[in-house]
């Protein structure tokens, strides 16, 4: 294999004065021996654990453990130099605590139990397990099977000694000799109850010259512990953490971030012993990613990449707008935009499509989160959390960098079983783990995502609330607007939620207008008689040279924004849907030709009559006046009734 972390051991042939330890050659000895046949029931049973100590005549040992199932393979072989793992079953891997990789041959004689080769050819055994030793002992062709004189304590136990014979191996001048000691029927009980004898608790291997009787390899295997798996064993793959597996296949999935969707992430940078809370709206639809974060100059700053941000704040909102080719960058603390320019291809969300056109893309949501793409993950089993969830764990790395060939490892965490959150059912994004490596594969840091709120937009309008370019936005005379909604009252539209109608109202006058959902801003709602007036402001084109994104559309002035708007609604009406919380929707319908501009100068006020009642000092001359006038009129009165007496009595006097 030439796998890193993986003990090879090489046997050396020793003589038999190399070999004092009592070894002795069976086989080739005169003594009379019973001949007999092993019992069938050694046979490991199909669910064990066992411990096993290998051992070689040059002193070289290794403790293995071994878990077996119906359908797989555990296996931990530690030695001095290393401990190396092995999993046998549907997929086949090695590991050690910073190397993973598949096991490409179905042989492992060579890394987990060593024999020679003469001896692993004539018993016909692949190395894989203690009990495919017993297995391929109990079913090789020996030409003598006997039994030894005399027994044996193995481990404190009271064993009988097996003895297989195997004359003229290679060239004819080599014997094997194979000795299994066993507890027999009458031999202490083990300690385990699932376990009974006969059971086999040590085997011995000799290949010796039959010439001179000398002792050429000798490997043994001394079995101190057998059992079945306590508890419920399952046959997942269980894989050290932070350790990318070379040549796994990868798989879809199962459970994955939707194309629509806002969040709030807890990203803890471990070595750096720093915690980031960051808020992103992904809008595959609108082709619009942003994400607020605190970016200050010396964290490692989630979704950030290689960009470099202003110095002088640290809660920063990042606005892509992939459709239009925009980046608006904003300061969170003050709600102040910085700038509005073509997309920055060194943040983390940007994928680039075309190095000699700079044409770019928004990523996949799997790529902005996880860095990797959903094509890249392998499945790696199940872990359990801190909390004891059970979780699915998918692993992927990214590509070596340029410089140095440093990279991350990601493990993808989701829940096995829907959780609720949210108000949502379903399995969810538990935790994603990004492990960097050096060149080496030696880890110098580690991040943890985990999401702490979560609302899926998929089938329904994006909470367009939650992000805004309006600081950004040029507003000019044309910009500022009003709209009927038809057949509606302001308490309708209180109880369907005015976020959400806002949110709904945002995305249909955009798509009329021709413009981005980011230039539609500032709305505010009056009743006026039967219709709902919905007030708000287009912003002008910025102005700005955009990135060449994939599918980009040309910004239009607000003016034409305007027009465009206008001729829609001159023609019909334009309908809308608001999403309930229970995903039901309610139309509202834009009213024919309801489209206004709000105007920058009212109309003057008509001039008010100049009367305007009279004053205090005004009704005291006019009383006075009144008053002269009265006295006059009765004085007038009185001389005219008093003339008149004089005249008639004249006239009768002279007419008399």
């Amino acid at each position: 294999m030439g796998a890193p972390g993986i003990v090879v051991i090489v046997l050396a042939y020793c003589s038999l004065y190399s070999c004092a330890d009592g070894s002795t050659i069976e086989c080739a000895s005169n003594e009379t021996h019973a001949p007999g046949e092993i019992p069938a029931k050694v046979e490991f049973p199909q669910n064990y654990t066992a411990v096993v100590r290998y051992s070689c005549c040059n002193k070289t040992n290794a403790l293995i453990s071994e878990l077996k199932t119906s359908s797989s393979l555990k296996i931990k072989r530690i030695t001095r130099h290393a401990t190396t793992n092995f999993i046998i079953g549907k997929t086949k891997v090695t590991f050690n605590e910073s190397w993973c990789s598949t096991l490409q041959n179905a042989s492992l004689s060579d890394e987990i139990y060593s024999l020679p080769k003469m001896a692993a050819d004539a018993l016909h055994f692949d190395g894989l397990s203690i009990a495919h030793l017993v297995h391929s002992i109990l079913g090789a062709n020996f030409s003598e099977k006997i039994y030894a004189n005399g027994t044996v304590t193995v481990g404190g136990v009271e064993a009988v000694r097996w003895i297989g014979c195997q004359h003229q191996l290679g060239a004819g001048t080599t014997g094997m000799q194979v000795e299994v000691a066993f507890a027999g029927l009458n031999s202490t009980a083990p300690y385990s109850p699932q376990i009974q004898n006969p059971i086999v608790l040590s085997v011995l291997i000799i290949l010796y010259n039959e010439t001179d009787k000398t002792i050429m390899d000798r490997v043994s295997f001394d079995i101190p512990e057998v059992d079945t798996p306590k508890g419920i064993v399952t046959d997942e793959l269980d894989l050290p953490q932070g350790v990318y597996c070379n040549g796994m296949e990868f798989s879809e999935i199962r459970a994955s971030l939707p194309n629509k969707f806002d969040a709030s992430f807890d990203y803890t940078d471990i070595n750096g012993k720093i915690v980031h809370n960051v808020d992103m709206l992904y809008d595959a639809d609108e082709r619009i990613i942003s994400f607020r974060l605190n970016a200050l100059a010396d964290r490692d700053a989630p979704f950030i990449g290689n960009a470099s941000l202003p110095k002088d704040f640290s809660l920063v909102d990042v606005i892509h707008d992939f459709k239009f080719g925009l980046q608006y960058i904003l300061d969170g603390d003050n709600n102040a935009c910085k700038e509005v320019k073509a997309i920055d291809a060194d943040f983390g969300d940007v994928l680039t499509l075309d190095v000699a056109t700079k044409q770019i893309d928004m990523k996949s949501v799997t790529e902005v989160v996880m860095n990797v793409s959903k094509a890249e993950f392998y499945y790696g089993g199940k872990r359990f959390s801190e909390e004891g969830i059970e979780l699915e764990l998918y692993v992927s790395r990214s590509a070596p960098s340029t410089e140095g060939g440093a990279y991350s490892v990601v493990e993808l965490l989701f829940s096995t079983q829907p959780w609720i959150f949210d108000s949502s059912a379903a399995p969810f994004l538990h935790s994603v783990i990004q492990y960097h490596k050096n060149e080496s594969g030696m880890e110098v840091g580690r991040t943890v995502i985990r999401l702490h709120s979560f609302r899926n937009s998929s089938g329904q309008t994006t909470r367009w609330t939650t992000v805004s370019a309006y600081p950004c936005l040029r507003l000019v005379e044309d910009s500022y607007l009003y709209v009927h909604l038809k057949n509606n009252s302001l308490p309708a539209l209180e109880k369907l939620g005015l976020s959400k109608v806002q949110s709904a109202l945002k995305e249909a006058i955009a798509h009329a207008a021709g413009v981005s959902v980011l230039r539609v801003a500032n709305f505010f709602f009056k009743q006026i008689q039967e219709n709902v007036v919905a007030f708000f402001v287009i912003g002008e084109a910025s102005g700005v040279a955009p990135a060449n994104t994939k599918g980009r559309m040309n910004e239009s002035s607000a003016v034409e924004a305007r027009e465009l708007l206008n001729s829609t609604l001159m023609d019909r009406d334009v309908s809308f849907f608001v999403f309930g919380s229970d995903l039901s929707k309610t139309e509202l319908k834009l009213a024919r030709t309801s489209l206004g501009v709000i105007p920058s100068k009212w109309a003057p006020t008509p001039s008010a009559p100049s009367f305007n009642g009279y004053t205090g000092g005004s009704m005291f001359v006019l009383g006075v006046f009144m008053l002269l006038l009265g006295v006059g009129i009765g004085v007038g009165g009185m001389f005219f009734v008093w003339k008149r007496q004089r005249i008639t009595g004249l006239a009768y006097q002279v007419f008399e």
